[in-house]
């Protein structure tokens, strides 16, 4: 599974040696590290240019937020880890697999907490929840329709990934993977909501 590392910098300058030096000392390198410059008018923009293994990309007054969405038009499949701004990588990357969970799990609480989003958190519950009474029963039928759903659900990854490698094996495995990949991620998001739940602020 590819991995990329994603900062966004502004003017940093006199802290890019660190970063990098940060980044190449972790006992699992990332595959690609992929750095959005929000306009720097230091030595930023040459420093990036000279060095090596970064994918530069270039979005004048992009913020964290925004520059992790510039990447996303960079990139299409894979994990990521995501820095906030000029950060330093000061202790091993966490495994991939780990931090997505984190993440997404981190999110949905928030969510919960806040009370944002609770028809999309409650359908999704209520679908993953029809899904295992479906698998649970003897019916054949309500197994097909699961079957049928969880196809339609994945249907755009999935048609992106055969779209993007060209070779069979390597497209075979990497749509083996998605399925595996979105049910952790709708996994993580169930839980940190449930989770969330007890701490949900009350309105004023």
């Amino acid at each position: 599974m590819k991995v990329s590392l994603i900062a966004t910098v502004l003017n940093a300058g006199d802290r890019l040696e660190g970063f990098l030096a940060s980044v190449s000392r972790q006992t699992r390198p990332p595959d690609e590290v992929v750095v959005v410059d929000g306009g720097s008018t230091d030595r930023t923009l040459e420093a990036l240019r000279e060095a090596a293994g970064i994918t530069l990309l270039e979005e004048p007054g992009a913020n964290v937020a925004r520059g992790r969405n510039v990447n996303h038009r960079f990139r299409e499949l894979g994990l990521d880890m995501r820095l906030a701004k000029d950060a330093i990588v000061d202790r091993p990357l966490r495994d991939p697999l780990g931090a997505t969970w984190w993440r997404y799990f981190s999110h949905a609480r928030g969510d919960a907490i806040a009370g944002m989003y609770p028809e999309r958190h409650a359908v999704r519950l209520g679908a993953y929840s029809g899904a295992l009474w479906a698998w649970s029963t003897r019916g054949t039928v309500r197994k097909l329709a699961t079957i049928a759903g969880a196809a339609s659900y994945a249907s755009t990854p999935l048609r992106r990934v055969a779209t993007r490698f060209e070779d069979p094996a390597e497209r075979a495995k990497a749509m083996l993977t998605v399925p595996a990949l979105i049910a952790l991620v709708d996994a993580a998001k169930i839980a940190g909501y449930l989770a969330g739940l007890p701490r949900r602020r009350q309105p004023s």
